[in-house]
């Protein structure tokens, strides 16, 4: 197996993007969005106030209960609210230790790179502009009204149709078990990556093919999985 391609989440595995957003704010509003639009109580009290389980929890409901063009509004519109808030925390972030490094080594050995990201996709270009990484990167698929969020398999889907890339050829790299289950899906080789919010045995429980305390031992997996 060579890998060519590597597919990155994006806070906590390259940046650390969400100590700078205003999460309580934002979800209130996102949840006042909601209820304006008529989704039960009773959908919004299983997950009320955890942000993408939030949205993805309503997201399903929606599916089964609205017409599609319902749907993709609704959920366009919190997803425009949380990332306006992900937008004024974007020339703050900070990369991951390794990150900036491991972006450009791969550039240079020929690898492209893609981000993945429940973030959106404005703010996830924006971050990626302030720390001077943007170039680096071949794609953002980030949250999308069509697509639903990780650990579904759609956003991975969405971006290997759309760069062309196969999964026997392309590795994932990720922080959560959301990230690790959305690759498996997929049958993408996924490396967890221990130094963002999951510990390591939540990502191996998750199915994670290899683990990882930083990103600095990723071209070590690559560069042995191109010998074998």
């Amino acid at each position: 197996m060579a890998f060519r391609n590597v597919i990155f989440d994006f806070d906590h595995t390259l940046v650390r993007l969400g100590p700078h957003v205003d999460w309580r704010a934002a979800i209130r509003e996102i949840e006042e969005i909601y209820t304006v639009a008529g989704i039960p109580e009773s959908v919004l009290r299983e997950c009320r106030g955890v942000g993408f389980k939030l949205m993805r929890t309503v997201y399903d409901h929606m599916l089964s209960a609205l017409p599609s063009e319902q749907t993709q509004e609704i959920q366009g519109r919190a997803f425009g609210c949380l990332e306006g808030y992900e937008l004024l925390g974007a020339d703050k972030a900070l990369p991951m230790e390794g990150a900036a490094n491991l972006l450009s080594w791969l550039c240079e050995h020929g690898y492209q790179c893609a981000v993945v990201s429940s973030n959106g996709s404005q703010a996830v270009e924006r971050t990626l502009e302030c720390l001077g990484l943007k170039d680096l990167v071949a794609g953002v698929f980030g949250r999308d009204p069509l697509l639903r969020l990780k650990p579904y398999p759609d956003q991975n889907r969405a971006c290997l149709e759309f760069l062309g890339w196969n999964t026997e050829e392309t590795l994932l790299a990720g922080d959560s078990p959301d990230d690790i289950l959305s690759a498996k899906a997929l049958s993408i080789f996924t490396v967890g990556v221990a130094s963002g919010l999951s510990k390591e045995e939540r990502l191996r429980s998750a199915g994670a093919d290899r683990i990882i305390q930083n990103l600095t031992e990723l071209p070590s997996i690559i560069q042995n999985a191109e010998r074998k």
